[in-house]
């Protein structure tokens, strides 16, 4: 299956669109350029899994089946020094998605008490963000059923 370069503008499209049936479209593989990093879509089977890196090459080699996801973690880990919070997250392609957001935690033992604190809020705005998600889409189903009624 030939890889496909994007927009990101596509790239949302194609996150976004099985959000409900959990079946995306279109089927392929898909590198977008994402600000400094190049993101990979992975919809070969409808199923989206999406990973970025750094280098293109890196991301080219897992939508050719080259490396698995564990290696891919390896070789962007191998690249970046864990400094921060710790966290390699999907900057604005994924997070303006509607429901896609993925973290890659390092081992926690190597961060000091000022990045254990730093990651520990991240998760906590992760989960508030989920939890209020999933309480607006069980809000607009409800409103959905009734104004079907009327």
């Amino acid at each position: 299956m030939d890889i496909q370069l994007i927009s990101s503008e596509i790239a949302k499209k194609i996150i976004d669109s099985g959000f409900d049936s959990g079946h995306y479209e279109p089927i392929g593989l898909y590198i977008v350029k994402d600000n400094d990093m190049w993101v990979g879509i992975d919809n070969s089977n409808g199923h989206c899994f999406v990973e970025e890196s750094k280098s293109k090459e890196v991301i080219l080699q897992w939508l050719n089946r080259e490396i698995d996801t564990e290696s891919l973690y390896e070789l962007n880990n191998s690249e970046v020094i864990n400094k921060g919070a710790g966290l390699v997250k999907r900057k604005n392609l994924i997070d303006e998605s509607k429901h896609y957001v993925s973290i890659h935690e390092p081992d926690i033992s190597l961060l000091t008490d000022e990045e254990l604190q730093q990651r520990n809020e991240m998760w906590n705005k992760l989960f508030e963000f989920a939890f209020e998600e999933k309480k607006e889409r069980r809000r607009n189903q409800k409103i959905g059923k009734h104004s079907s009624i009327n």
